[in-house]
């Protein structure tokens, strides 16, 4: 990523506001998890992430940002970490992601299973993905009507 030049942007209290909660989101995102390794681009986030936050603390946005005396860096407060709006669409995304990737790994096992030992390698990705969808929304019911009480583990049939 090369820098151009310079551009000049004009926001609201209130999209500041936004944008403060927005960079928190995609610096969690980004940075939370040490799945996404691309040490360039999240050091761009935070680099980012620190030119929005110092801005937000200029205009004394002390309820969403704040540095330690002494510190370099700034950081969320414990209002935007805890009990913002951000925080809310957060905690929506994460239980949404939690259920759908539940859903998806038992439904691929499911399926696998189903189609018996050799067979899943031998259909088409387009049948794997049907296959999956079917014992998807089989899960998504039980889950639905019981709950993780309707999940039981069993144990996989041994090799050959």
């Amino acid at each position: 990523m090369t820098e151009k030049k310079s551009i000049q942007l004009t926001l609201t209290e209130r999209e500041l506001r936004l944008l403060v909660e927005m960079m928190y989101l995609s610096q969690w995102v980004v940075c939370a998890g040490e799945e996404f390794t691309d040490r360039a681009y999240r050091n761009a986030v935070e680099k980012l992430e620190q030119k929005i936050y110092r801005h937000a603390a200029e205009q004394e946005y002390t309820d969403l940002v704040m540095r330690e005396p002494g510190d370099k860096q700034y950081f969320p407060t414990r209002f935007l970490e805890e009990e913002s709006k951000a925080r809310e669409a957060l905690t929506a995304h994460e239980e949404e992601n939690f259920w759908e990737e539940l859903i998806n790994r038992l439904a691929t096992i499911s399926a696998e299973r189903e189609a018996g030992s050799g067979q899943w390698s031998k259909l088409s990705q387009e049948n794997r993905f049907r296959a999956i969808c079917i014992h998807g929304d089989r899960v998504r019911a039980s889950l639905n009507k019981h709950g993780l009480h309707g999940v039981s583990l069993v144990p996989a049939e041994p090799a050959q």
